[in-house]
């Protein structure tokens, strides 16, 4: 009785538990989840998943699930989950950055939410709202602003003896002030700069365009207008101001070599200065900039005793100024569309922008919030406050980020004095009209990517390789079943490899092969344009041409130097020495080392200031190179980078060297030979297969040349290092012009294909292969 008792006790806790669980996943299904991308910094971060830990524990029904992404990469993560269809929900996003996403349908427009649940968006700032805002469409809701303003150190002023409590009010007395407080160095260097805005283009020209009167497009935002008049007197000014601040004294900003002296000097001073605890500005290596609230905590936090002001940024004709926006925006295909537009009107509410912006070093986006006492508590943030009311932005347009790569290319020009404000800005007007052209060009009269012919002749070329290596097979095995058995045991097991080959390999060069025959920006279908795009590359695009000059430059020098390099090296270390393992272990760690590490520690030993390379040419030479910033030197710095990796090389060198008979050596030495005869008669010849392998792998990797132009110098200064990768990148990644990239793929696949077919054909000539010479 007392077990019979148990066993029924036990079944109905069983069935309780089973219950229990039944119940759970129902409950689970009533909360839903919806997934917040952001990107911070480290205050803004903790601000930002407080909120979100309020909304969760105040909305029972939803859960946020907050995930961080940088900032530079919100853009490229959310453009590729779109067209992945597995978006976020919620985005924190550069609104100013959103012509393409807009434009191309990439986020759900909000209107219609904003009429239904009679969001109060007119309290906003006007110029958030014209941020997100195209086609007469909002496609996002402002959240923080990130209004301009004048920082000026307040003890340098008094030093210099200005008024402290007078700040530059325009143009003119700002270029007085920065010549009077910068202090040059004994070599023509610079100690202090007076102002630091001149080069972060086209951020910085955009600023005196527009205080001058000026434009960068037409109101349509179709037609360039930043090469007007008013254009080029605000250029002129920046490189007059340059030129007066940092150039030789009493030089005219005609003299290209003063100009050029004056940016130089500019840009080796301020690439000094690198993170937050190394502020220039706070240093008091800077008297005065123009910068955003966001900078104020790390002031305050890393250099408290610093005795500054902020005052309206100095104006020309008009008083305007540029505001930045972070919106919350949703993507197309978010799943959770209601729950994410809950979770934006809590994010953007009175309250919980107040309490975000007060500890992230932002301005909310709406006047109420903005003017609250509770946040507007010092001079410094109602100062910037009241810029929001002058403020402007940058165009949203699809096709303005390439125009604006290109300006800057050109106003770099200009500043160093190679060609004249009206000249670098035309230059500029007429590739970045071609550029907007293109992006607002009518695709329907196109037709669709023919996809069917495309799957179908993929298809017959499959099964035609597939049928005819089968036919191959049995032909060559019909006179022996165990040889029929072996060879498809031989594909049963490599079928693994051939299944990833057909789907991710062949299928994706397939599609890579039609897209470089259209038009395509991944958020739209192709259009099939035909040649367009290879005749757009070759006979209308300097930047190519540009791209591949530097390729085969470095292509030339590094190849040949890690030729000669890895086999130097290898000799050395191919003496029987005590503790010579030491030393090629030591040799070859660079090799492993990832290129990400490589190349921010070059990126140290390069700085033409204080680097470690400078700090020792400095004891022979007067003027060192300026390496990654100057022009002319940076591809050499490249390649002077490129030999740290020998290590690599070496170790092949060293399996052929290990490989000849020490026999050739001792009977070489028998008849008289010296080291020199000996390398040059055995050593050399027998090594050729080694070199020619290195040749051809080497060739292929540095014509695919990226990962450290990328993170040193995105193609700069002036192109000089836009080798042929990061040009395909850029076009197909930051300026969506995926067609256009691919047609640039299919060029470098066929480059790299003539190339080693040539090496090859001429290997007979130079290569030894000892099995060959004994039949």
């Amino acid at each position: 009785m007392q077990r019979k008792s148990i066993l029924i006790l036990l079944v109905c806790m069983a069935l309780m538990l089973v219950l229990q669980c039944a119940a759970m996943p129902a409950a689970a299904a009533k909360k839903e989840r919806i997934v917040f991308w952001f990107g911070a910094s480290q205050d803004e971060r903790a601000a930002y998943e407080a909120m979100v830990a309020e909304f969760n524990r105040t909305h029972p029904n939803i859960e946020v699930v907050p995930m961080f992404i940088p900032m530079q990469y919100v853009e490229r993560k959310l453009l590729l989950s779109v067209v992945g269809g597995v978006p976020p929900d919620v985005v924190r996003f550069y609104a100013h950055l959103g012509g393409e996403m807009m434009s191309r349908g990439a986020l759900e427009p909000l209107d219609d939410l904003v009429k239904r649940d009679k969001y109060d968006i007119e309290d906003c700032f006007e110029v958030s709202i014209k941020q997100n805002t195209y086609g007469g469409r909002l496609y996002g809701i402002p959240w923080v602003l990130s209004p301009e303003a004048l920082f000026y150190n307040k003890r340098l002023f008094r030093e210099a003896g200005l008024d402290p409590n007078h700040p530059p009010r325009d143009w003119d007395e700002l270029k007085r002030y920065a010549v009077v407080l910068t202090k040059r160095s004994k070599d023509g260097g610079i100690e202090r700069l007076g102002f630091n805005n001149l080069l972060n283009n086209p951020a910085d020209f955009h600023r005196y365009l527009m205080q001058n009167g000026g434009s960068p497009l037409s109101p349509d935002l179709k037609k360039i207008r930043f090469n007007s008049n008013e254009g080029v007197e605000a250029l002129s000014w920046m490189r007059e101001l340059a030129v007066a601040m940092a150039g030789p004294k009493g030089a005219r900003a005609d003299d290209k070599n003063a100009c050029l002296q004056a940016v130089r000097n500019i840009q080796v001073f301020t690439s000094s200065f690198v993170g937050a605890t190394q502020d220039a500005f706070g240093l008091e290596k800077v008297a005065m900039r123009i910068d955003s609230p966001f900078r104020l905590p790390d002031l305050a936090k890393y250099f408290p005793n610093l005795d500054f002001g902020v005052a309206p940024v100095p104006r020309h004709k008009l008083a305007l100024t540029e505001v930045v926006g972070n919106s919350l925006v949703i993507p197309r295909g978010s799943k959770h569309k209601e729950a994410a537009w809950e979770f934006i009107k809590f994010a953007t509410s009175k309250e919980q922008e107040i309490k975000v912006c007060s500890s992230a070093g932002r301005i909310p986006a709406r006047r109420s919030a903005a003017n609250d006492p509770r946040f507007a508590k010092s001079d410094l943030i109602r100062t910037f406050i009241q810029q929001i009311e002058h403020g402007f932005t940058t165009p949203v347009a699809p096709g303005y980020r390439e125009v604006s790569d290109t300006l800057a290319d050109r106003i770099r020009s200009a500043l160093e004095g190679e060609v004249e404000p009206k000249t670098a800005l035309d230059q500029a007007a007429r590739k970045g009209q071609q550029i907007l052209d293109a992006a607002n060009e009518d695709m329907s009269r196109y037709p669709l990517a023919p996809w069917g012919w495309t799957i179908a002749i993929g298809t017959s070329a499959l099964a035609l390789a597939v049928g005819g290596g089968l036919y191959y097979i049995l032909k060559k095995t019909k006179h022996s079943r165990m040889a029929r058995r072996e060879a498809f045991a031989f594909f049963l097991f490599i079928s693994p490899w051939l299944v990833g080959f057909l789907v991710l390999t062949f299928g994706a060069a397939l599609a890579s092969m039609l897209f470089s025959f259209c038009r395509w920006d991944v958020l739209s279908p192709a259009r099939f344009v035909g040649f367009r795009n290879y005749i757009s590359l070759l006979t209308d695009d300097p930047r190519f041409l540009k791209a591949i000059g530097n390729t085969a430059y470095y292509a030339a020098f590094s190849v040949p130097l890690s030729i000669i390099g890895g086999l130097l090296i290898s000799v050395l270390l191919n003496q029987k020495l005590k503790g010579i393992r030491y030393y090629r272990t030591v040799y070859y760690l660079p090799a492993v080392v990832s290129g990400v590490a490589t190349a921010l520690l070059w990126q140290i030993i390069f700085h033409p200031k204080n680097g470690l390379l400078n700090k020792i040419l400095g004891l022979f030479i007067a003027n060192p190179p300026g390496w990654l910033q100057d022009p002319d030197w940076a591809k050499p710095a490249f390649i002077i980078m490129g030999l740290w990796s020998v290590g690599g090389a070496m170790i092949i060198y060293l399996a052929g060297l290990n490989a000849i008979p020490e026999e050739l050596y001792e009977a070489a030495r028998l008849d008289g030979a010296s080291a020199w005869k000996s390398f040059r008669s055995i050593t050399l010849p027998l090594l050729t297969p080694t070199i020619f392998y290195h040749l051809v792998v080497g060739t292929m990797a540095a014509l695919q040349f990226f990962t450290q132009a990328y993170i040193m110098t995105l193609g700069g200064p002036k192109d000089a290092t836009l080798f042929y990768n990061l040009y395909l990148f850029r076009s197909g990644f930051e300026w969506m012009k995926m067609g256009y990239a691919s047609a640039m793929a299919w060029i470098l696949f066929a480059f790299v294909l003539g190339i080693t077919i040539f090496q090859f054909k001429s290997a007979g000539r130079w290569v030894y292969y000892e099995s060959e010479k004994e039949e």
